[in-house]
């Protein structure tokens, strides 16, 4: 792997200011705002055209194919200059109730689903106060229904999208009970749920959730198996306790276009700007 260093200088003196890591991927988001080449029960592969697959994993591959056939016609739209509104032919909708039932029948995929597309429940307004509540305790339901029926990869996407409406239709308190139970109940997904647990806390200001999530992963490494899982949360680990705003950064060293050997300390007080560039 090749490192380049480019040093740009100035006078004046800035603490390091790094990016933190990527955040626990966020709640599934409506159809027509993504275009998936194929839709997942959550947690788990792509449905194939299999006999034995379940009726949600079937419901599944038909809304796949009615995506993808609504996305070819808003191409096709676009090129010929028509207009074509995604929103209003969003097959998602028509599909809705076909999961609720089935979901309440307790089939685990139609439970993640229905989970999965709920709309995080924000702050309420003027009016809005009778819906949130009916929206509020049916996740809940659905969290507890999981949290009876689902195992492994499925529990730890039941906790994922707990963790996604953590401070909205959830508190956080809710969404950290929810994943500690469900590390009780299955501790095959432990690693992955702490560290999205950890991730979660990353968000938050100060040093206490620094401090708990700096734990969380300590934990999520203590209970890994994996060796891509554990590497990923070391690194992790790492930028949480040194490549944060206002830390100092730690030592670096390379060769400049020149072949000169450069040190970052070599530049303390100034303003410095590093790139990296890698081919593997």
């Amino acid at each position: 792997m090749k490192i380049l260093m480019v040093l740009m200088l100035s006078a004046s003196v800035v603490p390091l200011a790094a990016q933190d890591p990527a955040p626990p991927a966020p709640t599934v988001q409506p159809a027509t705002l993504m275009r998936p080449t194929a839709l997942r029960p959550a947690g788990g592969a792509a449905v194939e055209d299999k006999a034995d697959a379940t009726e949600a994993q079937l419901l599944l591959r038909a809304l796949s194919r009615a995506q993808r056939e609504l996305f070819a016609r808003s191409d096709a739209a676009r090129k010929k200059g028509e207009p074509f509104n995604e929103i209003e032919a969003d097959p998602t909708p028509r599909y809705r109730p076909l999961f609720r039932a089935l979901a309440d029948q307790g089939d685990v995929d139609a439970l993640l689903w229905c989970t999965a597309h709920t709309t995080p429940v924000r702050p309420e307004r003027a009016g809005e106060a009778d819906d949130h509540q009916a929206t509020r305790a049916a996740f809940r339901k659905d969290l507890a229904a999981l949290l009876d029926k689902a195992q492994g990869r499925h529990l730890a996407a039941a906790a994922r999208t707990a963790l996604g409406h953590a401070g909205e239709t959830i508190s956080h308190e809710e969404a950290d009970r929810f994943c500690e139970a469900a590390i009780a109940k299955d501790s095959s997904s432990a690693g992955g749920i702490l560290s999205s647990m950890a991730g979660r806390a990353m968000d938050e200001p100060g040093d206490a959730a620094r401090a708990k999530a700096t734990a969380l992963y300590e934990r999520a490494l203590g209970v890994e198996s994996d060796p891509a899982a554990k590497q990923r949360i070391t690194g992790r680990l790492f930028a949480l306790n040194h490549l944060r705003e206002g830390m100092k950064a730690p030592e670096l060293s390379g060769t400049d276009f020149d072949g000169k050997s450069v040190k970052l300390a070599d530049y303390q007080g100034r303003v410095t700007f590093l790139e990296f560039w890698g081919f593997w």
